[in-house]
């Protein structure tokens, strides 16, 4: 993402995920809690407004209406730490109503969708920023000491949008959504396929220092995908 423009494949993921959707039960994959209570509290943040799309401009209250794009998913994901964090539903609500009305200057995109896919894209850090009163920004590291120096709030919360992006990509729940959207780079895409299909299978990351393997083992898709986004490799390569 540089210079206000994606290129091709950039272009094609950004539309790729705003056209693939999530259904209501897969909030289930990433929560603690039995599937009805996850389903039935998800149905009760959208009929409270907590959940809204550019699409509609308008609050979702309809009822059966659960389908997700995967901006709206990862903003549902940052819902769930909010209410960890004792925020007000009146407070997100406003939150809501402008990340999903908010364009970016410099990109055709909201400004909130250019946020979740700077770390996919970039492999750097990108930050939710929200205040008492529900105001919100996003910002690259290297712009989040000036915006905060020019901002008039003195409280506000933190979320860090690339954690939750690993978190995703390593999440075995949505391993067939990352291959069929390729999310990722066709070799880390091939490269997931072997981890996720063969038990037999390890992958050799080469970068300027000495090579990294990941071993085949239960922790290895987390392995890879933390990797992928902390080292600047050269070549990915498989080994069965």
């Amino acid at each position: 993402m540089k210079g206000g423009k994606l290129t091709v494949e950039e272009e094609r993921v950004h539309l790729e995920l705003k056209s693939k959707y999530f259904g209501i039960k897969d909030i289930k994959k990433v929560t603690s809690q039995d599937q009805e209570k996850s389903v039935r509290q998800l149905r009760y943040w959208i009929s409270e407004g907590l959940v809204s799309s550019e699409d509609s401009g308008q609050k979702k209250k309809r009822p059966g209406w659960d389908k997700f794009n995967f901006y709206e998913f990862i903003w549902i994901l940052l819902i769930k730490e909010l209410k960890e964090l004792n925020f007000s539903n009146g407070i997100i609500q406003i939150a809501a109503n402008r990340l999903f009305s908010k364009k970016d200057k410099f990109y055709a995109m909201l400004e909130f969708e250019k946020a979740v896919l700077y770390p996919l894209f970039n492999r750097k850090h990108s930050f939710f920023v929200i205040t008492k009163d529900g105001q919100f920004s996003v910002a690259r590291p290297e712009d989040f000491e000036r915006k905060m120096k020019l901002s008039k709030y003195s409280k506000f919360v933190t979320i860090d949008l690339q954690l939750l992006m690993k978190e995703f990509l390593a999440n075995g729940e949505f391993l067939s959504y990352v291959i069929n959207t390729k999310m990722l780079k066709p070799k880390e895409t091939t490269a997931l396929k072997f981890l996720q299909n063969s038990r037999n299978t390890s992958i050799i990351i080469e970068s300027e220092d000495e090579p990294i393997i990941i071993e085949p083992n239960e922790d290895a898709i987390c392995k890879f995908i933390e990797t992928i986004f902390s080292v600047d490799y050269k070549t990915i390569s498989v080994r069965l």
